[in-house]
């Protein structure tokens, strides 16, 4: 029963930690704040918050990789 706790819990770990991870991969301008409220904001409302803040980060992600030009 306990390594079913210890596989639940380490799933939570990883599931709460999606929106810093997603705004790492992406390289984001907000990283660091997002990763502040990510990890020092325990409850679901941070979580939330961080979340919408990496859906922000990459809205502006997504007009920068669209108004850049390709480079040959």
């Amino acid at each position: 029963m306990s390594s079913l706790v210890q596989l639940l819990f380490v799933l939570a770990l990883i599931a709460y930690s999606i929106p810093a991870a997603l705004s790492a991969y992406f390289n984001l301008k907000n990283l660091r704040s997002i990763v502040l409220v990510n990890f020092f904001a325990f409850t679901g409302i941070g979580w939330i918050i961080a979340f919408i803040m990496f859906l922000y980060g990459m809205r502006t992600y997504a007009k920068t990789v669209k108004e850049t030009p390709p480079t040959v």
